[in-house]
């Protein structure tokens, strides 16, 4: 009975005169002699992480901030780590990581991969409290791209502009892009083609293997979509498409022949052979010469040579070439030979009204566009 007044009165003593146990947690009262002391109870912080700021993005670094507090107002250290995967059961110390980094707030370089953001706080007598979070980073979804240029010459072709019938075309797909710098899959489309078209896409003959590239032989005007679908290794997918739109057949031109245009030729010696050839021909995608033309397109620059001594030139039947040589030994001095080239594809009937409107006695046989259409030259064997 006397034991338990007594500590009531050292109770309400306490109170009375140590708020501070209220005040600052919990306190263990002695009683001794007939005094009381108290010895306080030292309480463990809190601690939480702060929900990011922005999302967390594979590729980007991240930073990472927490709030802690003291019921003792004790100043609390802060100390940082990270696992791989999903969070474990935080309850299991096993779990805990060991290797942790003192500082205020946590910067993750570029994770790529779901982690486990940890925080312990612990005050000056080692109190601790830990909190930690999973992340799963985001994924950036890759950005499809399509860049169009002639294979010869390699020039680029900018939307709206048309491409040239009959050129091999390049899609370029290695400018699309991901954030996260994953590898990328290709995946090419020719969704639409105009009517008569057999074009397909293929692989480039300088990157047969490089995924990136897909050539195109346009062999009809009108509107060619080509598509692309850009693939990350987690699946993400964008895709994108093109329309190339290709321009119809233009008319061939002689632009550079040897002897050069015009030219008026004199031969000192009958057995020397004299040699015509077209250098250059101005035209869209027309292949050229005709030797190098894929089978599919077989004709389409065509040219026709015509010889005549003194008279209007006959012509060479199945002389489709871009050259043609006088045998030596065939004429003798005094021969005045006409040599005529004609050049024609496709558009055949547009040709042919240019020429039959030509004075057929004249040098050259131009368009209203300034077109080479027919070359003459004069030998003359002196």
């Amino acid at each position: 009975m006397a034991y338990s007044l007594l500590l009531d009165r050292c109770g309400r003593f306490c109170s009375r005169f140590f708020p501070i146990a209220g005040v600052f947690g919990a306190a263990v009262v002695l009683v001794l002699g007939g005094g009381c002391y108290t010895n306080r109870i030292n309480v463990p912080p809190t601690v939480e992480i702060n929900e990011a700021p922005i999302d967390v993005w594979r590729g980007q670094r991240a930073t990472f901030t927490a709030t802690a507090s003291d019921p003792d107002r004790d100043v609390v250290t802060l100390e940082w780590a990270i696992t791989t995967g999903a969070c474990p059961d935080a309850q299991d110390p096993a779990t805990w990581p060991a290797a942790r980094e003192t500082r205020p707030s946590y910067v993750v370089p570029s994770p790529s991969d779901p982690f486990c953001i940890w925080v312990f706080a612990t005050d000056p007598y080692g109190a601790t409290k830990h909190a930690h979070r999973s992340v799963d980073p985001k994924n950036h979804v890759p950005v499809a791209r399509i860049d169009v240029e002639l294979v010869e010459p390699p020039l680029p072709i900018s939307a709206p502009e048309e491409a040239p019938l009959y050129g091999q075309l390049r899609m370029i797909g290695y400018n699309s892009m991901d954030e996260d710098d994953d590898p990328l899959s290709f995946t090419w489309f020719l969704s639409a083609s105009p009517t008569g078209s057999t074009a397909q896409l293929i692989n480039c003959a300088d990157a047969i293997d490089d995924p990136t590239i897909r050539c195109l032989w346009a062999e009809q005007p009108g509107d060619y979509e080509i598509q692309l679908s850009v693939s990350d290794n987690l699946g993400a997918t964008s895709m994108v498409k093109r329309i190339v739109k290709v321009a119809d057949d233009q008319l061939p031109c002689l632009s550079q022949t040897t002897p050069m245009l015009n030219a008026t030729v004199l031969v000192r010696d009958p057995k020397e052979e004299v040699r015509f050839d077209v250098d250059r021909v101005t035209d869209d995608g027309d292949p050229f010469p005709f030797s190098s033309s894929p089978s599919s397109l077989s004709g389409v620059t065509q040219f026709s040579w015509f010889v005549g001594v003194g008279m209007e030139p006959l012509e060479f039947r199945d002389r489709n070439f871009p050259s043609l040589t006088l045998p030596a030994d065939a004429f003798t001095i005094g021969d005045e030979i006409q040599v005529r080239v004609e050049i024609q594809d496709r558009k055949l009937a547009k040709v042919r009204a240019i020429l039959d409107a030509c004075d057929p006695k004249a040098a050259t046989c131009a368009g209203s566009s300034g077109c080479l259409q027919r070359v003459t030259w004069t030998v003359r064997y002196l």
